[in-house]
């Protein structure tokens, strides 16, 4: 599918490039493109995982920046969590390119189409891209994950994906009192 920074609307990119860096929504839109999803939806993961902020680092995981590199994965991609916490927002989506491309390749290359729900199994469970249930009550990632088990159903799935993506999208944009569409 054919993406770029037209398809973010108008006030998004201003907000974001102001407080990311000049670019970094076209930035965006090129790594969409490249994984076959919208530039919203990839927004709407990095709202979820960081408040699509570089320098956010997860106390308990080491988990840094706009997809929340774990510290070994940072260094698969030849970088450090303490580099890309330094890094502007188009600096950083080097990497999440670098990161989702292979991830994408990797576990769902079949499908055409990527939505916020496809592309945040890419960076929750990757290995398990290709199914619609990513776990399930008792599981082993599904305790400490709990809560993007949005209807409670004891399932994580890629609609719960979705949603709490989507969800965390619209209230990124709200604090930086930016309209989004509701999806």
């Amino acid at each position: 599918p054919e993406t770029s920074v037209k398809d973010i609307p108008s006030n998004v990119v201003n907000a974001l490039d102001n407080k990311l860096g000049k670019g970094f929504c076209s930035k965006v839109a090129e790594v969409a493109k490249e994984i076959g999803c919208s530039p919203e939806d990839l927004l709407a993961v990095m709202s979820f995982e960081s408040g699509i902020s570089t320098s956010i680092v997860n106390k308990s995981s080491g988990a840094t920046g706009l997809i929340q590199f774990m510290p070994d994965v940072a260094k698969g991609l030849g970088t450090t969590t303490s580099a890309l916490k330094q890094m502007s927002g188009v600096e950083q989506m080097e990497y999440v390119k670098k990161y989702m491309v292979s991830r994408k390749q990797a576990n769902i290359p079949d499908k055409e189409k990527l939505d916020a729900g496809d592309v945040y199994s890419l960076v929750f469970l990757p290995g398990y891209a290709k199914k619609d249930v990513l776990c399930e009550r008792g599981g082993r990632y599904y305790k400490g994950n709990a809560g993007l088990d949005r209807d409670k159903d004891g399932k994580i799935t890629k609609k719960d994906l979705y949603n709490a993506a989507w969800s965390a999208y619209k209230n990124v944009m709200k604090k930086m009192d930016v309209d989004v569409k509701t999806v």
